[in-house]
Order: C-alpha cells, then structure tokens, then sequence
C-alpha cells in the first residue's frame, strides 16, 4: 500500500505534530486576534493536502498521473526534503518561542523575531511546511500530491498577507525587514 518512503515521511510527519502538540501550550497572552476565516481554510487546506498525498483511493483521473518516476532516487529525496522541511520548521517554531499562534495574533510584550531562520526567509514555518509537503508528495509520485501541495501554498499566502499586515502596523521597524529578508523562498521571493 505505501511505499517505504512513504512511511518515512509518515512517520516524521508524527514526530513534528507530536513536537507541535508538547511546545503548544505556555505561549504568551493573546492581546490582539485577526478574526478570519484563513486559519480554518489553512488547516482544511493541509488536511486535503494529507489526503491527496496519502490516501491512494484519491489515486484516479488525472491525479494518478506520474509526475516524477517512483524510484528508491526519488523516494530518498522526498524523504529527506520532507525531514529537512519539518527540521527547519521545528527549528523556527523554537526561534519563535512564546510568541507562536496558530491564528494571527498579537502576543502581550510580542517580540518582532529576527534571528535565526527568520534571518533567512520571514515566514520559515511556512517554507518548511512547504517543504516538507513537497517531499512527500515526491515520495507519492502522482500529480494529487502536488494538487495538495499548491493548494497549501495558496491558503498559506493569504495567511501570510494578513500576518505582514498586522507585523507592518505594529512593528515600524517591519519594513526594513521586509526589504531585507525574503517572504517565504530564501533569497527568491
């Protein structure tokens, strides 16, 4: 049913919700919320994205096209850009500290954060998210796993927009940043 890789990146997908479910708590006050429908479309986006990718009833049509060859090559490089992804997210989850949410929020004392891999790209959750999907959706091979991924991609980049909104009118010292760092691809865009 899956392939070896497939379970790989099952398996490190496991280890970065169990990483998010422990580090979820303690986070500092809420002082300001956006109330939008974007984080409910995010997080239905990525649960689609899961299915797409692992759920292979959702093998038909077009979606069960090849995008890239089924090989142990392609499976060991969806395997490792997936660990690589939830690395560099985890890793920016920590950066964050006591300032992550979930929906886009302003924290009591919230802390513009610059260092680290926010240094690198201002949304790094995201971009490993990103990458993370990528790579299992290589270790699927077919076309709806990058159905999924793009459908990600779309509903993160309206989360992104309201979060740069709110970072921009409460950081005066966000549109340095922002011209400095790249929003989501390191060094691209």
């Amino acid at each position: 049913m899956f392939t070896h890789y497939q379970l790989v990146t099952i398996g490190l997908w496991l280890v970065s919700e169990i990483y998010w479910g422990v580090h979820f708590r303690g986070n500092k006050e809420t002082v300001h919320q956006k109330r939008t429908f974007i984080r409910m479309f995010a997080v239905i986006s990525i649960y689609a994205a899961f299915a797409l990718i692992y759920v292979p009833y959702l093998s038909i049509g077009v979606l069960a096209a090849r995008l890239v060859p089924q090989t142990d090559v392609s499976g060991i490089i969806g395997a490792v850009l997936c660990g690589s992804g939830i690395c560099f997210s985890i890793w920016s989850r920590s950066t964050l500290g006591k300032n992550w949410s979930g929906p886009v929020t302003l924290k009591k004392g919230h802390n513009l954060i610059r260092n680290g891999p926010y240094a690198i790209v201002r949304h790094p959750i995201y971009f490993g998210s990103l990458v993370s999907l990528t790579g299992s959706a290589v270790t699927t091979a077919e076309v709806r796993g990058f159905v999924g991924v793009l459908l990600v991609l779309f509903t993160l980049k309206k989360k992104m927009d309201e979060e740069e909104s709110l970072l921009a009118s409460h950081f005066s010292e966000y549109s340095d940043y922002r011209q400095r760092v790249k929003k989501l691809i390191p060094f691209i865009y």
